[in-house]
C-alpha cells in the first residue's frame, strides 16, 4: 500500500463516518435518502439497511470496495484490494474510538 493509497482510506473511513452520524440523522441534509428507502420503497431488511444506511463499517467497506475497483481496474491485485478494504474498516474503528458517537 502506498502512501497515497493510505490517505486514500482515510478520506474514505471519515467520508463514510460522518456520512452515518452526521449526515443521515432526521433533519440532516441525508434524511431524504434515508426517508425514500425506509418509507417509500418500504425496505426493512437489515441486508439493505447496513450496507447503505446504518453500519459505519459496512459504508466504508462499500465505498473502499468501490473505490478501489473503479480506481485501479487496469492494474488490479486482489490481495491490496482486500488490504485496502480492511484498513478503511479498521480506520473507522479507530475513529469510534476517537469520536463516540
Amino acid at each position: 500500500m502506498t502512501l497515497a493509497q493510505f490517505f486514500e482510506t482515510l478520506q474514505l473511513a471519515a467520508l463514510a463516518w460522518v456520512y452515518v452520524y452526521r449526515l443521515n440523522g432526521e433533519e440532516e441534509v441525508l434524511y431524504p435518502f434515508r426517508y425514500f428507502i425506509t418509507k417509500i420503497l418500504k425496505i426493512r431488511s437489515p441486508y439493505v439497511l447496513n450496507p447503505l444506511l446504518d453500519c459505519e463499517y459496512c459504508v466504508a467497506g462499500q465505498l473502499a470496495f468501490w473505490y478501489y475497483l473503479v480506481v485501479n481496474f487496469n492494474n488490479y491485485y486482489i490481495i491490496q484490494h482486500v488490504f485496502f478494504i480492511g484498513v478503511t474498516i479498521f480506520i473507522v474503528e479507530l475513529i469510534n474510538r476517537i469520536c463516540p458517537n
